[in-house]
């Protein structure tokens, strides 16, 4: 009986959570977090980009359209690609606070599609419809004006929130370029292909000595 109870009470607890409503839910970010240039050059896909409009059915707004000016990190064919802001429930920033016609520099990651995944990870009502999303888990957007970027950009210490450093967008790009090499050379395929490298030529020496002694010995030492 006492079993019986235990396992009505735990189906009760899950079926209050899935009807709860998502705001509930808080968001936490644990300890993931970083600056701009320690979480860009992992990120998926890193565009300067135009917002153009902000989407969504109804009143609410939860993706917002950005014209790709230029292509940092990763790869894509889009002149616009829609982004997935907060619905209200996910560590994700409002789409409001990138207002309409201003310019940004946006670390992005690929959207959740999948509705059953959506669902049961996030309590969401609906999957995301934007192509991609943003994460305000550290630092995944600075501020694009008259050639400057502003937000978090180097800091990773204890006093990273609300830090505001500013750069030339070249300043930028420049860095960002250093940090992807230094991450690529640093990589595990990098440092096997380097361990690889570095077996080959030492079995490349040692296969010599016997010849090399050979000639000293055939030679008188001379």
């Amino acid at each position: 009986m006492a079993k019986f109870r235990r396992a009505t009470l735990a189906a009760l607890s899950v079926l209050l959570i899935a009807l709860m409503p998502g705001d509930v839910f808080a968001c936490s970010c644990a300890p993931l977090g970083g600056s701009f240039l320690t979480l860009a050059p992992a990120s998926a896909l890193v565009i300067r980009g135009r917002v153009l409009r902000h989407t969504g059915e109804g009143e609410t707004r939860t993706e917002m359209d950005i014209e790709v000016l230029e292509t940092l990190v990763g790869k894509t064919s889009q002149q616009v690609v829609s982004v997935s802001g907060d619905p209200g429930n996910l560590c994700r920033p409002y789409v409001s606070w990138f207002p309409a016609g201003t310019e940004w520099v946006l670390a992005l990651e690929p959207a959740i599609k999948d509705a059953l995944v959506a669902r049961q990870s996030y309590f969401m009502s609906e999957p995301d419809k934007g192509d991609y999303a943003i994460s305000s888990c550290g630092a995944h957007w600075l501020k694009v004006k008259e050639g400057k970027v502003s937000g978090n950009i180097d800091r990773d210490d204890e006093e990273r929130d609300g830090v505001r450093q500013e750069i030339p967008l070249k300043e930028l790009r420049r860095r960002l370029e250093k940090k992807k090499k230094k991450d690529a050379a640093q990589s595990p395929a990098a440092l096997k292909r380097s361990s690889e490298a570095g077996n080959t030529r030492s079995a490349g020496c040692i296969k010599g000595v016997p010849t090399r002694v050979a000639r000293l010995s055939s030679s008188g030492g001379r």
